[in-house]
């Protein structure tokens, strides 16, 4: 028994090690097999990504309250940014005006690190980092941001993935699209949420888009159906992005009913290429044939994926 009990408190035991040691800015090369990177913003560090370069280094981002925090170790845990031409374990990179967003982040063949967050705002911050002639790890921030029509489009999140064609960023991210409209003479605001994939140059200006899908429209609020993408890119510069979709409508509604439909006083979300969906109807992609015998009901969640060759690129133009 006594055997069983140790058992089942080591874990515990030595995540109290960790957690209530004597602190320390880094545990370097104390702990083979746990590194702490971040110390002093333990109430507020939260929603961490991470990326590794061709040396097996590692790049990590995280959110702490506003600010975007950044760090970079080798694979023995020592740390590897600089600055004032001294080692540290991190550095802030940046800031955003709510504490709402999760960050990513992406490393080139060259060892700089890409960065990216969204907050609902009409820009999608983009930081790359990369060493001065100094030595020290300097990032430069970019907003990266288009309009529709002259309408702006507000970014509830974002991914970061490089080309390896290109060796430069990609960004997958979700949008809503705002147009003014009217309803019984009062005046109100049309939602549209999209998917995208933006093509940054080595300055990070949107040299091209990939439309990948769009929701119907809605009055008053979006329609909250898509979540952001996660992206990735192929060799051939082919970007891949999946992402949640909410069913408005179930699939018996959708092989039946019109795609115009509006169901529970809420519009389906099927659209057309006028609406604009590059991928067709959603009530065509979602037919039984092309569902692989999978069915839903309204409110199911379901994962969507799409990659820039299968798409329309009537959109792609900045």
């Amino acid at each position: 028994m006594k055997r069983v009990l140790i058992f089942l408190l080591a874990p515990w035991l030595m995540l109290s090690q960790l957690v209530f040691a004597e602190p320390e800015a880094v545990y370097q090369g104390k702990a083979p097999d746990h590194l702490l990177i971040s110390d002093g913003h333990n109430a507020t560090s939260t929603f961490s990504d991470l990326a590794l370069d061709w040396q097996q280094n590692s790049h990590v981002v995280w959110r702490s309250g506003r600010e975007i925090y950044y760090a970079k170790t080798d694979k023995s845990g020592n740390w590897l940014l600089k600055h004032g031409g001294k080692a540290v374990p991190y550095l802030s990179v940046g800031e955003m005006n709510t504490a709402m967003f999760v960050p990513a982040i992406a490393v080139d063949s060259k060892g700089n690190a890409h960065i990216v967050a969204a907050n609902g705002q009409n820009a999608i911050l983009y930081i790359k980092i990369s060493p001065d002639s100094n030595g020290n790890d300097m990032p430069k921030h970019k907003a990266v941001t288009f309009k529709m029509t002259n309408y702006w489009l507000y970014f509830q999140g974002a991914d970061v993935a490089i080309n390896p064609k290109t060796d430069l960023p990609v960004i997958g991210t979700m949008a809503v699209m705002e147009v003014p409209t009217s309803v019984g003479g009062y005046p109100m605001m049309q939602h549209q949420e999209r998917i995208y994939g933006l093509r940054l140059n080595a300055e990070g200006e949107i040299t091209s888009r990939v439309f990948f899908a769009a929701s119907a429209r809605s009055v008053g609020c979006p329609p909250y159906v898509f979540g952001h993408p996660t992206i990735a890119v192929d060799r051939r510069g082919l970007i891949h992005a999946v992402w949640k979709t909410r069913m408005l409508v179930s699939s018996e509604e959708e092989e039946t009913s019109d795609v115009n439909t509006s169901v529970g006083n809420a519009i389906g979300i099927v659209s057309t290429n006028t609406a604009p969906d590059p991928n067709a109807s959603l009530a065509e992609k979602f037919k039984a044939s092309n569902r692989h015998g999978v069915s839903y009901k309204v409110g199911d969640i379901m994962i969507e994926y799409a990659r820039s060759d299968k798409v329309s690129q009537g959109d792609s133009r900045p």
